[in-house]
This record gives C-alpha cells, structure tokens and sequence, in this order.
C-alpha cells in the first residue's frame, strides 16, 4: 500500500473480507451429502476471490488517477457497454441476465456491479471541480446523464436486473448532488425531487393498497412476488418466493445473541435457495447470532465513517464525490440486502459486499476502497508535508 493509507479502513476491509471466505464455506455446507473435497474447493476459490480482489484495491490505490480516467475514457465507456451487453450470450439465473460465464476457470461475471463504481468515477470526471460560471446544467450532465441511461436500460430492460439498475441510479443520482457549482442546481433540485418521488412510490407499492395496483400492473410476474412477499411472506409460505423469506426470518429468530455455532445452520438444508448469496446474513446470524450481525454491522460502520471523515478532509471536489459515492455504495448494498432478507423491502438479489458470493461484487467493493485510498493518501501526504 502507498505511503500514507488508512489502517485502520484496511485492516476492516480485509478483517470482513475473510470473514466473508469462512461464511461462504460454512454456507456451502448445505446438504448431509457434502464432501471435504466440495469444501476444499469451495474454500480455495473463495481465497482466490479474495486475493485477486485484494490485489485490486492495493492497485488502484497505487495507480488511480483522473488522468488514467481521461487517457482511457473511451474504452472504460465502451468496454463498460459491451461487457454488459455481453450478458445476453449466457442463460439467466432467477429471471436475470447479468452474468458472463467463464467456464475454463469456473468463474462468472457480472458486470453491473463494476458499472457502478465506474458511473461514480464518469460523474467525478464530468462534473467535480467544474469551472463554468455560466452555462445550462443540460449541457453539463449531458455526458454522463446519456452514459448513465444506457447502462440503466441495459441492465433494467435488457438483463432485467431491477436490483442492480435501482442501486446504479440511487449511487449516480447521490453522486450528482454533491457538486457545488451553480450552473448545476437546478439539475440538482430535479434530482432531489425524482428520489424524493421515487422513494414514495416504493413505500406506496409496499403497503395493501400498492398491492392493489401491482396486481393490475403488466410488470413481470416474479418482480410483483417480491413486493407482495415483502409486504406479508406469511400469506403464501410455501410458494414461490416466499418460502425462502418464511425460513430466512425463522433463521434470524433462532440464532439469539450467540447462534447455534458456525457451521450449524439449520436453514441452508434447503430452506433457503440463495444461502451464500442473497440469504448470507441469515445464515450469518443463525450461526453466530446477533453478535455475528454486531461484527458485520461494526465492519461497515468503520468503513463509511472513514469514507465520510476523509470526504470532509479533501480539497477536490472530484476526490469528494468518489468517496461519498464509494460510501453510498456501501450503504446502499448494505441496506438492500439486509431489508431484503428481513421483508422490509422487496428481495432485489443485491450482494452484501465482502461477505456474499460473488468475484465481481468482491473485486468490485475492494477496488472501490483502493481508489478511496488514493485520495487519502494523496490528502495524508499533503499533511504531513505542510506540517514539516
């Protein structure tokens, strides 16, 4: 790591990383029938995951710079589109096409997730530190406003990934209000207003009357199962998309503060379709209870914070968008999966980064934190220069 990193930020993102390698093994313990072989295998691709990642966050905090972005922007934006585009080669998995599938070694991709970290970076580019006093604010989120759509349709329409294309537009929207230029606020109060409206309407679509409405909506039939089984997975426990919110609860109820023991999960059996992905927090606090949920909950706390604490510190306002977005990308993670698995909104299949499967959410997330480490260390340095 460069000269002038936060330790305590990385030593929590690798602390919950391996967390995340013991989780996933313990998660894939999932039938009577499993084997040592299975486990081993399990346990050397997560390890692998997990150092290829840790490889990326110390590059990108070793390499990244807006003048990479610029000297490369035509082929981040492109390469970006085709790789989700790519998607459409490969079946679907729960109704989704977001994942290239590489079968030599194994492994899959899934390109929404680096999307988002790059629509973070593409508003930074475009809209931190701008200097017009003068001019419309269409002109100036053009660019990355047509970016964003294409992505947002590709992965909405075309993968039809309502999770993911929901988390790239509330990480985007949040990162387009942070600059302070005055050519942009009256893009921004439109912004403000879209959230606003768009969080009301998933809170309408959540109560009895919304399911009122969602029944007469040509939407796609499982999209509606998600928002009814959030609103009452009781009603139907045994059906499709709701049996597993039926066990996940049950799973958080039976682990109490200390759990059955890790390993001892009752509810990966079958009960739950998505242990080591969607459902990882439930098998995480059925095993090693609420102080399971307390340790995962601490790890992401320091890190926001530190995000936030070194968003106040720096002097560019392109560095301030990256982290307050690398933190609403956190946060926004963290919040869909855990509602998602709890009923308090409908499942949208988003990882819990560090923790659930997933190379590319994982690769992703630390390479996130490898960028936000430039900053930090370039801000650091600064410091400590002018202290001497």
């Amino acid at each position: 790591m460069p000269e002038g990193y936060d330790r305590l930020l990385h030593f929590t993102v690798i602390l919950l990383g391996l967390f995340g390698v013991v989780m996933q093994v313990s998660a894939n313990m999932d039938s009577s029938q499993v084997t040592m072989a299975k486990l081993f295998r399990t346990t050397i691709r997560q390890m692998i995951i997990f150092v290829a990642s840790y490889v990326g966050m110390v590059w990108t905090s070793n390499y990244f710079s807006f003048d990479l972005v610029k000297k490369y922007f035509n082929e981040i934006v492109v390469g970006m589109g085709v790789m989700l585009l790519a998607t459409m080669l490969f079946g679907s998995i729960g109704g989704a096409r977001g994942w290239i599938r590489i079968p030599i070694i194994g492994f899959t991709l899934q390109p929404s997730e680096l999307a988002k970290l790059v629509m973070i970076i593409l508003v930074a580019y475009y809209l931190g530190d701008l200097r017009k006093k003068k001019g419309d604010w269409k002109d100036a989120m053009k660019k990355p406003f047509s970016i964003f759509i294409i992505y947002f349709f590709i992965i909405l329409i075309i993968q039809r990934d309502f999770g993911s294309a929901m988390v790239l537009m509330l990480i985007t929207a949040i990162c387009c209000l942070i600059p302070t230029n005055e050519i942009l606020k009256p893009g921004q109060r439109l912004i403000l207003l879209l959230l606003v409206a768009f969080i009301a309407l998933m809170y309408f679509l959540l109560s009895d009357a919304g399911m009122v409405v969602l029944d007469k909506l040509p939407a796609l039939k499982y999209q509606v199962v998600r928002f009814k089984a959030a609103n009452n997975p009781f009603t139907n426990r045994y059906g499709t998309g709701y049996y597993d919110l039926v066990n996940s609860l049950i799973a958080f109820n039976t682990g109490g503060w200390k759990g059955v023991g890790l390993g001892k999960s009752l509810r990966k059996y079958g009960y739950i379709s998505a242990a080591e992905s969607d459902f990882i927090m439930a098998v995480v606090v059925e095993e090693l209870g609420v102080l399971g949920f307390l340790f995962v909950l601490i790890c992401y706390i320091i890190i926001v914070y530190s995000f936030f604490k070194y968003a106040y510190r720096v002097e560019s306002e392109r560095g301030k968008i990256v982290i307050i977005g690398s933190a609403m990308y956190y946060m926004i993670h963290f919040f869909f999966n855990l509602g998602g698995v709890t009923c308090l909104i409908p499942l949208t299949g988003i990882p819990l980064l560090l923790v659930s499967s997933g190379g590319t959410s994982s690769l992703a997330a630390m390479a996130c934190v490898g960028i936000v480490q430039s900053f930090i260390c370039k801000q650091n340095r600064k410091v400590h220069f002018k202290g001497n």
